[in-house]
């Protein structure tokens, strides 16, 4: 799809939205939903989406991953700050201007967005937590975004790159997951490939792909590192990385091979800056930035539309299936009407004291599954990581040597780098229990168990509700793969959060009974890594173990043998100590993490069978009115009703036409 016809489809969807968004209005769909988004909200963020024609790109990564690097080279200067270490950073959104500027947006209420110069960009976006506040809480940064402008060619053909900060920072890491992650046309993952594919990028990415990110685009920095030692060495180990990491990575990705990219970022930018073609082709920038374009244009065009398509033809479905309802409850004849209308009623009445139990029920199985992840977590770290601690820091291969020339400097260069190691290691032991041990052996069957327990109550719902429509007289619903029993409803909301994928359409009104979760167990073990790990950033923690260390080697306290042994044994009983002296705290952190799970998981049952009941009180209530109203009103009603029925099948046809038009 090119350009112009991307224009074209999106004029045609955003036209077949707004009428299908008056017709839905006009119909009175919007009363039938209670406590959920209504129709014509979910329309208008449809308009929204359509009326921004521009593809956003969530840029993300781990620190020391490369990507503010990367970023740096694709605007082909130095303006993002690049840090080895963590730093709070803000939000940034790249746009194209052929004047460069920027503007800050403060997080406090009342305060004007920020005018400031590309220059300062450092000044306001990182914040450091300095040596010396070795205990010193993560300072949060005063402004919530960062809007850049600049003439990047990518983002002059309608891109927006956003700029997030590592995923490693848990000032920000909800920020981006809640705000921006839902936003995105498509994802940049970033990772040094050095050290790539660790446990929690392997989560994270995980939980990308299941929450509907499947085009996600790989780019695998400090590439021309590895090429430089081969070519120093005589070896040929970028050949076998590349080979690796293509292999690995290329299931997570519906783009395969096409989809991973190594390049030299430095390199890549220092090329453009010095103009220098030969340091650019070595980069291998220049067919990522060729296949990055074709991607966004060609695909991420296309499933943009056809997401929102996907949206409208839902609210077309339902909003004929409730005009239907509508004029088979406004020509019933209003005296059998009003008869039927007190075992409806009741019907109801016995189906809400059943969402009640069931809720009840669910509420208090739960409890025992949070009690005993507790117990489960506190057995990992007892068992799986503290004793083992001291063996992963001497199993550590820090490419620093401590040298006596520069003791300060090298002793804190080999105990960071032998601290990373430790982290990487750390993070792979953790994600493996959560992803093989914790989640498919506990707390999946747990909560399955917990759903299934309540079966035969949620299928007792269902038979009440479906007395509600025959003692209505309304016609049978039309079932299709989007119209479940409640049942099937409630389990395809649970396997959404805990199977694995995707399932039906969106929550609220356009999903009809299904509802599309992403799986937050993956999510849930994505942050539990970062929780396990958090004690090992180069904040906080290290610092006091490198305090140590340096102190002990610069004043002469260990002597000149066997320096590294010594350091590492200091690494490991202090990096021993701080995990069994958090381990309450870490175990807890779980718990917390688990419970708001299952809370999410017990409001989702509740919302998945309060929806039908929600709906048929809305039918109810409009049988109510029926009765009540004069015939010349109750015709009027109708005739209503019957243009608005054919205005909207008019409009199926449009979006069958739109539909196959758009796959052709």
């Amino acid at each position: 799809m090119n350009p112009e016809e991307f224009k074209k489809y999106l004029a045609d969807l955003k036209n077949i939205t707004y009428q299908q968004k008056a017709i839905s209005q006009k119909s009175g769909i919007d009363n039938q939903k209670k406590d959920v988004t209504s129709m014509s909200e979910l329309l208008a963020n449809v308009e929204n989406q359509l009326s921004n024609n521009k593809l956003n790109v969530l840029v993300m990564g781990r620190f020391n991953s490369g990507k503010s690097t990367f970023l740096n080279a694709l605007m082909g200067r130095a303006l993002l700050p690049a840090k080895a270490k963590p730093t709070t950073a803000v939000i940034g959104e790249i746009s194209y201007a052929e004047t460069p500027g920027a503007t800050l947006y403060p997080k406090k209420t009342g305060e004007k967005p920020k005018e400031i110069s590309i220059e300062e960009l450092e000044k306001y976006v990182v914040i450091e937590t300095l040596e010396n506040e070795k205990d010193a809480p993560r300072k949060e940064s005063f402004y919530s975004k960062l809007e850049i402008r600049y003439p990047l060619s990518i983002c002059e053909k309608g891109i927006n790159l956003v700029d997030s900060p590592g995923l490693d920072d848990p000032t920000c890491h909800d920020e981006v997951t809640k705000e921006y992650l839902p936003k995105a046309d498509t994802i940049i993952y970033c990772m040094n490939s050095q050290q790539a594919f660790t446990g929690t990028d392997k989560v994270i990415i995980e939980s990308l792909n299941s929450t509907g990110y499947k085009s996600i685009i790989f780019v695998l920095t400090y590439f021309d590192n590895i090429e430089y030692n081969d070519a120093i060495a005589g070896k040929n180990d970028a050949a076998d990385v590349k080979r690796t990491y293509t292999r690995l990575l290329s299931k997570y990705t519906d783009l395969g091979e096409d989809g991973i990219f190594f390049v030299g970022s430095l390199p890549a930018l220092t090329g453009k800056q010095q103009n220098n073609p030969t340091l650019i082709e070595n980069s291998h920038f220049l067919p990522f930035e060729k296949r990055l374009e074709q991607v966004l244009f060609n695909q991420k065009g296309r499933l943009k539309l056809l997401k929102a398509y996907s949206t409208v033809k839902r609210a077309n479905i339902d909003t004929r299936r409730f005009i239907g309802d509508a004029i088979d409850l406004t020509v019933a004849d209003k005296t059998q009407l009003a008869e039927k209308l007190r075992d409806a009623r009741e019907k109801l009445s016995i189906a809400e004291k059943r969402v009640a139990l069931i809720t009840q029920n669910f509420d208090a199985g739960a409890k025992s599954v949070v009690d005993d992840s507790e117990d489960k977590a506190r057995v990992f770290l007892n068992i799986d990581v503290i004793p083992n601690i001291k063996q992963w820091v001497m199993e550590t291969e820090p490419q620093t040597s401590i040298s006596m020339l520069h003791p300060k400097e090298s002793a804190k260069q080999f105990a960071e780098e032998c601290l990373d190691q430790l982290k990487m290691k750390l993070e792979t032991v953790t994600s493996d229990w959560l992803a093989n041990e914790f989640s498919p052996n506990f707390l999946r069957p747990r909560i399955e168990a917990l759903a299934n327990e309540q079966k035969v109550n949620i299928t007792s719902i269902d038979d009440d509700i479906k007395g509600v429509r025959t003692d209505l007289s309304l016609s049978p619903v039309d079932v299709d793969e989007t119209s479940p029993s409640t049942v099937g409803r409630v389990g395809a909301a649970v396997v959404g959060y805990i199977g694995g994928g995707l399932v039906g359409g969106a929550v609220g009104a356009l999903v009809g009974p299904q509802s599309i979760i992403p799986n937050l167990i993956a999510q849930l073990t994505s942050i539990l890594v970062l929780t396990i790990v958090s004690f090992f950033t180069p904040v906080g923690f290290p610092l006091y173990v490198i305090g140590g260390i340096v102190a002990a080697i610069s004043g002469g306290i260990w002597g000149l043998n066997n320096l590294a042994g010594k350091a590492k044994e200091q690494i490991a009983e202090q990096s021993r100590d701080g995990i069994y002296k958090n381990v309450e705290e870490i175990v807890k952190g779980i718990s917390s993490k688990v419970q708001e799970i299952v809370d999410t998981i017990s409001n989702v049952i509740k919302e998945s069978i309060n929806e039908p009941i929600s709906e048929y009180q809305a039918l109810v209530d409009e049988a109510k009115k029926n009765v009540e109203s004069d015939d010349v009103t109750l015709q009027k009603r109708v005739d209503e009703l019957k243009s608005l029925r054919e205005s909207n099948n008019k409009l199926e046809e449009d979006l069958n036409l739109f539909s196959h038009m758009l796959m052709a």
